[in-house]
């Protein structure tokens, strides 16, 4: 498994309502801004070091 520091999320997959600035986390637990552009979601990842998997409380819950 591995982290990238930006990642796209199409449109037709989006759950949430339009919103032009998107904030959470991403499936290894790093913080993420993302911005909405035509057909999805450009994502960046905010931490540095990028995490490799899930926080130990993640996993807890997994």
């Amino acid at each position: 498994m591995r982290s990238t520091r930006f990642f796209w999320w199409r449109a037709g997959t989006l759950t949430r309502s339009w919103q032009p600035v998107y904030t959470g986390d991403e499936e290894n637990c790093n913080r993420t801004i993302g911005l909405r552009l035509p057909g999805g979601v450009l994502f960046m990842c905010l931490n540095v070091p990028l995490r490799q998997r899930p926080c130990d409380w993640c996993r807890g819950f997994q």
